[in-house]
């Protein structure tokens, strides 16, 4: 039977950001021939990063919907991504989902013009593609709280003109919002009270997305139903909005850079504030980056950085994801260069990024007499124990401190040789992130 994290959690909107709401973009989870599961979903690998955030992409690989229970590489597609998702979630990780255009099937041109030479097609498409993302979230719900849909909507084809109009996608967002939140009791049911980010637009130094952004409000005020909307749920149908942030992509100047993606980030707000009226939401920048392979990998680390500062300082900011963690064909923007995950194929970037979150260096082994000795944290949905396998008895101090840096629980314990299981003392803690000593080793560890 599986074991999730607790429903106080689960059920709420409300997260758990480390200082410098920090996240990692993993790229496809799965191969989408085969439909293996990548080794970039390796939690140790992840969990040596010590980000807080994964942000995890729901593609359909060789399945035909998410409930399609064909078995690639013994696995269904449900269990594929179960089995990502639980360990992601088992670590502390939480799971910024992005269930796009690849959770159903691209819509190769359809959506580029309003009103288009098939619209009922693109109605269809819309719908179909909108009953599938209530699927995944169904599925996911009591795992994963934050769920973006369609990427890049105004990211270009062979012109200058956006793959989604911005009337579409005012239509999509609108069929999301509902279908998810609202129709069918589920404005009843806090389950499904999940948090629903915009796709993503993508941005640069001469577009900040703010225009298409504004013209989606438009759209959805003027042609479609977002003010009925609005009087039903209390909300436009956007819990928050997407925005890629790729500038300056030839200079590491902190000026420039900070500048830049300032400039990109007040312009798309403003557009969205001569429409919406909550003033909670928050922008969620999903992907932003830097490429080693033209001016090497301390450019690309310098210009990570500045990122994140500038993100960790704007308090409009929910959270920023690093695109991403390995390289690809054709594209040096990863932690890693292509190869096995190996220390030796990560770039500077990588310490930089490890660096600048919240928790030490995830784990290393300890060595006592000469004997391979290894500590695990583990979670049982209520306590966290240390597990041990030890070759002989070890004197070990354990220490829990919390994310200013504070040392709150103190414990000289004698371990025997052998397997054994210690319960972590977390009362009268309060919720946040914390960081467990074992002698050199370090685990990160959630109270909700």
């Amino acid at each position: 039977m599986k074991k999730f994290l607790p429903l106080l959690f689960l059920f709420s909107n409300s997260f758990l950001f480390s200082q410098g709401y920090m996240g990692l973009d993993i790229g496809q989870p799965i191969d989408p021939t085969t439909g293996d599961i990548n080794s970039g979903t390796d939690t140790a690998i992840i969990g040596a990063t010590c980000t807080n955030w994964v942000r995890v992409n729901f593609i359909l690989g060789p399945w035909s919907s998410p409930n399609d229970q064909t078995l690639h590489s013994g696995r269904t597609w449900y269990q594929a991504y179960s089995e990502i998702i639980d360990k992601l979630v088992a670590r502390g990780i939480q799971v910024y989902g992005l269930i796009g255009a690849e959770a159903y099937s691209y819509p190769a041109g359809m959506l580029e013009q309003y009103p288009g030479n098939d619209s009922a097609g693109s109605v269809a498409w819309i719908q179909n593609y909108a009953a599938n993302f209530v699927s995944i979230v169904d599925m996911f719900k009591d795992r994963v709280r934050v769920f973006e849909s369609y990427n890049e909507p105004n990211n270009w084809t062979n012109s200058n003109t956006a793959i989604v109009h911005p009337a579409w996608f005012a239509l999509m967002l609108q069929e999301l919002y509902l279908n998810t939140k609202y129709f069918n009791g589920h404005d009843a049911d806090p389950a499904w009270q999940v948090t629903l980010v915009s796709g993503a637009l993508f941005t640069f130094d001469l577009n900040s997305g703010g225009q298409y952004i504004n013209d989606t409000y438009w759209y959805g005020k003027n042609v479609f139903a977002w003010d009925w909307t609005m009087q039903q749920t209390g909300s436009y149908p956007l819990d928050g909005f997407g925005q890629h942030i790729y500038v300056e992509q030839g200079s590491s100047n902190v000026t420039q850079v900070t500048n830049a993606m300032n400039n990109n980030l007040n312009d798309f707000w403003t557009n969205i504030y001569v429409y919406e009226t909550d003033p909670n939401k928050k922008i969620w920048v999903s992907e932003f980056g830097w490429e080693s392979g033209i001016y090497g990998e301390q450019f690309q680390s310098d210009n990570l950085s500045t990122g994140f500062n500038v993100i960790t300082n704007d308090a409009r900011v929910a959270l920023g994801i690093w695109f991403t963690q390995q390289d690809f064909p054709g594209g040096d923007w990863g932690l890693y260069y292509m190869g096995n995950f190996q220390p030796s194929d990560r770039k500077i970037a990588y310490y930089t990024f490890s660096n600048m979150q919240t928790c030490p260096a995830y784990p290393t082994s300890v060595k006592n007499n000469d004997n391979e000795n290894s500590f695990q944290l583990n979670y049982d949905g209520t306590y966290y124990f240390l597990v041990s396998d030890l070759a002989n008895s070890l004197n070990v101090q354990l220490k829990i401190i919390n994310d200013l840096g504070q040392t709150v629980r103190i414990n000289s314990v004698g371990i025997p040789a052998g397997k054994n299981s210690i319960r972590l003392d977390t009362e009268n803690l309060g919720a946040g992130m914390y960081f467990v000593n074992a002698g050199r080793q370090s685990f990160k560890m959630v109270l909700r």
